[in-house]
């Protein structure tokens, strides 16, 4: 039976990917894998990110429509399975046949068949599989009767007590047959479920399946599961990757429009495969004529297709060197239709501007607007329990040669700084990149950052103070705004040293043009330098500009969510990585500030307007 709910298509690659837990409106359940979508959704094509996860390309989430009897949107499995009654209190295990369409579960043994709720809890292990936590052994591992020891009626009710703390221990799992009951406190701390071994080691052992296996699909694993709240952030990490569209790939081609429907026909991969195949060229008249076009526009379409997927050298391999190579060009002209366009802005307008913006405008190199931009975001894989766990792909590693991805379009402002200043400054600022580069490998996740240079921490915490100014100058929300830094040493390769601030939604505000207005000259300056003001000082200061390690494996220094961090979709490293005293400076720690100089005229100018002030 189809269970009918919604959810926006950007958000089926993160937060919302294969695999994670979905809540809505009291009901909660979790993705399948790509396998499940058989032929459908829509297909993706961003050549530069497909070479990259060595894949041939992406597909959207298919789309239910309510017209369409064939169309059955996005596969999600109801999860947990463990469900209790909020009136009479009962637990029940529920099966996929008792669905409803369009109907949330309900308790078949109250009259008023109220609404069940899913279980609090449920269970995963270090190698990426979860399922229910076992509650008929959880409710009897303390039973000191024998007859309680022996029984095994999965007849359970979810008792609350009447009087007590309201915390866990007020809450405990009770057999209706022989009256054995356990309280849920302690039931997350780490190895909780070892207790039950002796009585049920199938039951605290993972079975390696997902939720939307069937006990015979599950791979070998043994590990001991580990219980985990079902909403807490260790249950689902998305490993995602994302590109921009960028020339030549992004400027419009009519004949792109048909390349694309090429490539999505089914025996377009076939063809590329064995481009001198005997059957070939058969193909490729059968493509030509279910398409309604002449054989050489397929024959053209696969030469450009096998001369992409020839191997890459150097730095055309890098998404972020490619951007930053499309991003800092000579200015041309581009189509109204492509999805790539940009404008080169001064800072300043001529013989314009303060002191202060005057002596920005010496740190900056470039500024870009960009008037359209194209992403395409996919999901690679998804770990749980701890970041740095076993990667589990998409396809649970059935070689599908796609990926799940999401189109979106936007806008944003481009920031280049002056090489020359980044290189003098990064000088003195060496000592606080080598302390995070040496904790970042270290830690669980830091084979997901990038290397923790002064520079790029500098440029990070710098894009993250942009941004929370940003909200309040161009309208949209911070989590509508995201970040990526091009940060570069000279000993890394062509230097880099510059940020992009974008907005790319799959709705409406991806295109409200904004964030383009605010970088144009007369407003940009100003916005940067109140937002080098705001990051000056934060309101747990001095706490947090001295504080020697913030954050998830002290990744931060001088960053905490009263000054730098951000909504966790607008960081691309997830908010570590941030110390502002590399944007403004601190003294009490010995570190100079990239823009020290800035702030120091801002406050010399007004201490000249207090003076002049006072004269009057």
């Amino acid at each position: 039976m189809t269970v009918e709910r919604r959810m926006r298509q950007s958000q089926t690659v993160a937060p919302f990917g294969v695999g994670a837990i979905f809540d809505l409106l009291g009901e909660s359940f979790v993705a399948a894998d790509v396998r499940w979508w058989g032929a459908r959704g829509d297909a993706l094509h961003l050549d530069r990110l497909a070479r990259q996860l060595n894949v041939a390309g992406f597909r959207s989430a298919p789309v239910w429509s309510r017209g369409q009897a064939s169309s059955r949107g996005l596969p999600f499995v109801r999860f947990p399975r463990v469900l209790f009654c909020p009136s009479c209190r009962a637990v029940v295990f529920w099966r996929r046949d008792w669905e409803e369409s369009g109907e949330p579960a309900r308790c078949g043994q109250c009259v008023r068949t109220p609404q069940l709720v899913p279980m609090r809890f449920v269970a995963v292990c270090d190698q990426g599989h979860m399922t229910d936590v076992p509650w008929r052994d959880w409710a009897h591992s303390t039973a000191r009767e024998p007859a309680q020891k022996q029984c095994n009626s999965p007849n359970l009710y979810l008792d609350s007590a009447e009087r007590g703390t309201g915390g866990l221990d007020s809450l405990s799992v009770r057999c209706g047959k022989c009256g054995a009951r356990r309280s849920l406190n302690g039931i997350s701390a780490k190895d909780s479920l070892r207790a039950l071994a002796a009585r049920s080691p199938e039951a605290v052992h993972c079975n390696g399946t997902q939720p939307w296996q069937r006990a015979d699909q599950g791979e070998p694993c043994g590990r001991l599961l580990q219980v985990v709240q079902r909403g807490a952030t260790n249950v689902y990490f998305a490993n995602t990757a994302s590109a921009l569209d960028i020339p030549p790939e992004s400027d419009y081609d009519p004949y792109g429009d048909l390349v694309l429907k090429l490539k999505s026909h089914p025996n377009f991969p076939a063809i590329v495969n064995a481009p001198d195949g005997p059957a070939t060229p058969i193909l490729v008249h059968a493509i030509a004529v279910e398409i309604e076009c002449e054989d050489e526009v397929v024959w053209r379409a696969l030469r450009d297709e096998t001369t992409a997927n020839a191997p890459a050298s150097g730095d055309e391999d890098d998404i972020l060197t490619g951007e930053w190579k499309a991003l800092t060009a000579q200015p041309r002209d581009y189509h109204p239709r492509s999805t790539f366009i940009r404008e080169a802005v001064p800072l300043l307008r001529p013989d314009d501007g303060s002191a202060v913006e005057r002596r920005l405008d010496e740190l900056v190199e470039s500024v870009q607007l960009a008037v359209r931009l194209r992403e395409v975001r996919a999901l690679v894989s998804f770990s749980r329990y701890e970041p740095g766990a076993r990667a589990v792909p998409a396809d649970l590693g059935a070689a599908i040669d796609w990926r799940p991805g999401v189109e979106v379009f936007g806008e944003g402002v481009f920031i280049a700084f002056d090489e020359a200043a980044v290189s003098r400054w990064e000088l003195g600022a060496a000592a606080v990149g080598e302390l995070l580069e040496a904790r970042r490998q270290r830690s669980l996740v830091g084979g997901r950052l990038p290397v923790a240079t002064a520079r790029y921490v500098m440029l990070h915490t710098f894009a993250h103070l942009l941004i929370r100014q940003l909200v309040f100058e161009c309208g949209y929300s911070a989590a509508s705004l995201q970040e990526r830094i091009y940060s570069r040493t000279a000993s890394q390769g062509d230097p880099q040293a510059g940020v992009l601030v974008y907005t790319a939604a799959g709705d409406v505000e991806g295109t409200m043009g904004g964030l383009v207005d605010q970088g144009r000259p007369g407003r940009l300056a100003p916005t940067v330098i109140r937002a080098l003001e705001r990051g000056a000082w934060c309101s747990t200061d001095p706490l947090c500009s001295e504080n020697p390690g913030q954050g998830f494996g002290s990744l931060n220094l001088a960053a905490c969510h009263g000054c730098c961090l951000l909504p966790e979709t607008s960081c691309e490293s997830g908010n570590r990585l941030l110390d502002r005293s590399l944007v403004v400076g601190n003294p009490g720690r010995g570190v100079t500030g990239f823009f020290e100089d800035v702030l120091a005229d801002l406050l010399k100018d007004s201490r000249v307007l207090a003076v002049t002030t006072g004269e009057r």
